[in-house]
């Protein structure tokens, strides 16, 4: 049987990008590390022995950035191993990515276009989160569930326009992600709500078992 003792082996953390809307734009969680080497970063911290990454994830959010993300399961989106990535070892970083609704995000935020320089690697960590998040919005209504239902088509629109970080053509993203919808129904009737105008019918997101066209939504041209 082979001694794994005898081999080298590196520090293994979970690192998070937390996402959010504020303003109706996308906003990553960052937080100030007081330790060495001190600075903007992620939440993250290095996974205890016997523990697993989601309980590692969960200690991390819960007590560096006070978030409990409830029933919702972080993704995996990438591992980070560049050497020399920690100036404090050998270091492998399990990046993931969960995107929350704004009222579970109560510590500083910064838009994901305006990040301020983070230590390691972790801006390459926020950078392939938003990547995955926008494929994600491109295809289905509000796939992360930032909205709360029910919803009118105006108001899922900004929340697409919000996370992908352009303006959308409205007609276009209603043939898109209307077929996607349920009516919400109440004493037999589509709901609807009124903002001063006209009144806009609600919706609720379908449970979706088709692979989506991978085809971006068609944007307004810029003026």
């Amino acid at each position: 049987m082979t001694d794994l003792a005898s081999f080298p082996r590196p520090n293994v953390a979970v690192d998070i990008a937390v996402l959010t809307l504020k303003g109706m734009q996308l906003h990553a969680l960052v937080l100030e590390r007081m330790d060495d080497p001190a600075g903007m970063a992620l939440p993250g911290r290095f996974i205890r022995q016997g523990e697993s990454v989601v309980d590692a994830l969960s200690a991390a959010l819960r007590t560096k950035a006070a978030v409990d993300v409830g029933e919702r399961r972080p993704e995996l989106v990438g591992v980070f191993d560049a050497p020399g990535r920690d100036p404090r070892g050998w270091t492998v970083s399990l990046g993931h990515a969960v995107v929350l609704p704004t009222r579970q995000v109560q510590g500083r935020t910064v838009p994901v276009e305006e990040l301020p320089e983070l230590l390691f690697d972790h801006a390459a960590i926020v950078e392939e989160a938003v990547r995955r998040v926008r494929l994600r919005y491109e295809l289905r209504p509000d796939p992360d569930g930032i909205l709360t239902d029910p919803f009118t088509l105006a108001e899922l629109r900004e929340v697409h326009q919000a996370v992908l970080g352009e303006s959308l053509q409205r007609d276009s993203f209603r043939r898109r992600m209307e077929p996607l919808l349920l009516p919400h129904v109440q004493g037999g009737r589509q709901t609807s709500r009124s903002s001063g105008g006209r009144p806009a019918r609600t919706w609720t997101v379908a449970g979706i078992d088709e692979t989506p066209r991978h085809v971006r939504l068609p944007r307004l041209e810029s003026r």
